[in-house]
């Protein structure tokens, strides 16, 4: 069972909201696709236009900006993310694991429920 989650800070970094999300999948790669897809779905529907999306995958942050292919299953996911980021001003950046660890406790606590 995998999990995805994340947190949404406004600006100037102040706390806006936060999910988790059980997604039942075993493999971490596709959890982390959904989990940025979930987290661009939420911040467009939000009125977001200029949004920031930080992943602790290279895999997945790399073939989001061009730089490698995913397995032909993951592909969807990431057309549907590619759909997504033309509505807005988007950017994904690599975030260090370290510096993700309250949105992995997020992901933990949804993958556990």
């Amino acid at each position: 069972m995998s999990g995805g989650g994340g947190i949404v800070r406004g600006k100037k970094g102040e706390f806006l909201f936060a999910f988790g999300a059980g997604y039942g999948s075993r493999s971490n790669n596709k959890a982390e696709l959904r989990a940025v897809h979930d987290k661009l779905l939420l911040g467009l529907n939000r009125g977001f236009s200029n949004i920031v999306i930080e992943s602790d995958s290279k895999l997945v942050v790399d073939s989001l900006l061009g730089r490698s292919t995913l397995h032909w299953q993951r592909r969807p996911w990431a057309s549907r993310i590619s759909d997504l980021m033309r509505r807005g001003r988007v950017t994904i950046q690599l975030i260090h694991r370290e510096g993700n660890g309250p949105v992995d406790g997020l992901a933990r606590l949804a993958s556990d429920s």
